[in-house]
């Protein structure tokens, strides 16, 4: 096994005073809070709170005493924000009056975020039926006339401002349902879910430990809008007279009385005025202050792999070995006759064609072909993880004997991660952001392997010393955005290996890396699978990649499998004309004053798949017949084979 790069080096080290520095969750909180508009809001939410459970610690007198010649008093050092018209104290008043405020508002929003976020994580997550359901349920509730149902609540328990803010919560409820429905559904699409998945985590748990910290900022600012909107509502309400009855004083109620004497004494107004001004100003600051960071955006990708489906059966494939090769051990995957279909505008279109090819226990296959050819759809497929919307439609995808291509999302829980296991082209968007490296390994190990805590972190400790990173214990420490490429790719196939897979899909594991970092990664998982015997599927467009790490290699284009051969015979004698173009455009084999060789037009969307071969509109060796029938797939040599008319033959007479 290769050794680590300088860089991934430099990662694994034990922490430097100036690394110890860089900024983590717990003191970029405290930055943001520093903030003088956080600081104020947060001073004077404290004074509310301490006006709320004691308010006769603030209060400078008794808020009911009354002493009528007072009246109507400007501010003075006896009174600081003067007498309302019985001269009772109007900043006891203001005091007092604050617990009623405070309860009641906290009361709506509790509610609202109770049940507004188990719905929205439900609707955003699954989908169906239930995104379904539960989105009309939103629509109805946005159909209310809030105040009127407010008002009809509040006479019908007897004028309970505390069960009156209730309903008001379960109304508001369905902003926040329709916002963590939306959050959902964008961070769902993110790897790192997929990978949560891959590793065999139920959909309860992906969405409590990795959705819901990652939709926290947005849920938190619509949690400070809804306070400073309810504290908004509690004062209408006690300004129509609901609430406590007087005199027990109410900021509302302080309103009401200040309308009754507005020309003779305008000030009356600015006292309860003022303090709700300033209590929803200071829920507003509060909320941009937590939500104001510098957001590390996570790469977009295509749209995530998601399916559920029915049971399926369990028999033993029958999986003939490629014609004229040597009989060998039972295949560990086996796909067979693979047709994929999606939904679309005018009907289902097939994404795959009675795909076919198997992986032996040990062996390292490759899926090769330009972007649009199927191979990641193939994947997804195997993995059940096809994208909203598509389905399997024909074949069968054997695991061990055992057909896994309908099974349903709570039957893959027990097969992700411990029989079969993924790793991503890109690590850095397929970690969880919001965790660390050990909280990542930890979460797994004791997913598969029934662990202790503290044995779950020394069994993560010896997998990141297997994937080669020193100082594996500091490494633990850190989070995604702190790693390199290189480091990132370690850890991944480390959480890959967590569950012991027996089968290892790398969706081109080694792209986003430079050459000599790419070259570890394929040392490492050729290390591995010597070391654990695993099979390897092999996504990849790179056929250097192929040439240094995989024993077979299957061809695909345009949804369909045009050749699969031995690696070696696949480079000595390609017989499909698709194949040799793609070796010829190898870059690794042209001079650096030479042109890059290109194959002529692109690969066609699925639904625009000509009739005949595939390939045909690209093809330099096309012929009418290769238009007007079906190509099966012919054996050139044993153990190759071939979808091509001429793919035994040397020269072709008749052309188009």
């Amino acid at each position: 096994m290769s050794q680590a790069t300088e860089e991934e080096m430099k990662d694994a080290a034990p922490v430097t005073p100036e690394q110890a520095s860089a900024p983590r969750r717990g003191s970029d909180l405290l930055r943001r809070l520093r903030q003088p508009t956080a600081v104020v809001a947060l001073v004077w939410l404290a004074l509310l709170v301490i006006a709320s459970v004691a308010p006769s610690l603030l209060a400078p007198q008794d808020p009911l005493t009354q002493n009528l010649p007072m009246g109507l008093q400007s501010p003075s050092w006896e009174h600081w924000l003067g007498t309302d018209r019985l001269g009772r104290d109007m900043l006891s008043r203001v005091i007092f009056g604050t617990g009623a405020v405070m309860i009641a508002t906290v009361t709506a929003v509790a509610v609202a975020v109770l049940i507004g976020l188990p719905l929205g994580l439900i609707a955003g997550y699954s989908s169906g039926a239930w995104d379904t359901v539960i989105s009309r349920i939103a629509d109805g509730l946005f159909s209310l006339p809030a105040i009127i149902i407010v008002l009809a609540a509040a006479s019908l328990f007897g004028n309970d401002l505390t069960m009156a803010m209730s309903v008001f919560g379960v109304i508001i409820s369905a902003g926040f349902i329709r916002l963590v429905r939306a959050s959902t559904k964008a961070i769902r699409s993110e790897l790192f879910i997929d990978a949560g998945r891959v590793q065999g985590l139920s959909s309860s748990r992906i969405a409590l430990r990795h959705i819901l910290p990652n939709i926290l900022t947005p849920v938190v600012v619509q949690t400070t809008l809804g306070l400073g909107l309810g504290c908004l509502a509690v004062a209408g309400l006690t300004f129509l007279g609901l609430g406590p009855p007087p005199p027990a004083p109410t900021w509302g109620g302080m309103v009401t009385d200040a309308t009754q004497v507005l020309v003779v004494a305008p000030w009356q107004m600015v006292p309860p005025g003022l303090v709700i001004i300033l209590t929803v100003l200071s829920f507003n600051f509060l909320g941009d202050a937590l939500t104001d960071r510098p957001v590390k955006r996570i790469p977009r990708r295509r749209s995530t792999p998601r399916r559920a489906g029915t049971p399926g059966n369990s028999r033993t494939p029958v999986v003939e070995p490629l014609a004229g090769s040597e009989p060998g051990p039972a295949p560990l995957l086996a796909v067979e006759g693979l047709t994929v279909t999606a939904s679309g505008p005018s009907g289902d279109v097939e994404l795959l064609h009675e795909v076919s090819f198997a992986v032996r226990p040990g062996e390292s296959v490759a899926l090769v072909g330009e972007s649009g050819c199927g191979k990641s759809v193939t994947s997804r497929a195997v993995l059940g993880m096809l994208s909203e919307g598509a389905q399997v439609s024909g074949g069968q995808v054997f695991l061990e004997g055992r057909d896994v291509a309908r099974l349903s999302e709570r039957q893959w829980t027990s097969i992700r991660g411990s029989q079969i296991a993924y790793i991503a082209q890109e690590p850095l968007v397929a970690l969880d952001p919001c965790f660390s490296v050990q909280s990542l390994l930890i979460e797994a190990l004791r997913r598969h392997n029934k662990l202790s805590r503290s044995q779950a972190r020394e069994e993560a400790i010896k997998l990141l010393a297997r994937v080669g990173i020193p100082h594996p214990e500091s490494m633990l420490k850190r989070f995604p955005h702190q790693l390199s490429g290189g480091t990132a790719q370690r850890v991944a196939i480390a959480l890959a290996l967590t569950g012991s897979p027996r089968l290892l899909i790398a969706d081109e594991p080694t792209t986003a890396l430079d050459v000599t970092v790419q070259a570890e990664i394929l040392d490492l998982l050729r290390g591995l699978q010597a070391e654990t015997g695993m099979a390897v599927l092999l996504v990849t467009h790179d056929f250097g990649v192929v040439a240094d790490f995989c024993s077979r290699a299957v061809v695909m284009y345009a949804g369909q499998v045009i050749e699969q051969a031995p690696v070696a015979e696949l480079f000595a004698a390609p017989s499909h004309p698709y194949t040799k173009l793609l070796l010829a455009a190898t870059p690794h084999d042209v001079d650096r004053d030479q042109e890059l060789p290109t194959i002529p037009g692109v690969v066609p969307s699925p639904g625009q798949w000509p009739g005949g071969c595939h390939f045909a509109s690209r093809c330099p060796r096309v012929v009418s017949a290769c238009t007007t029938q079906t190509i099966e797939l012919a054996t050139p040599a044993p153990g190759h084979l071939s979808r091509c008319l001429f793919a035994d033959e040397e020269h072709v007479t008749e052309r188009i």
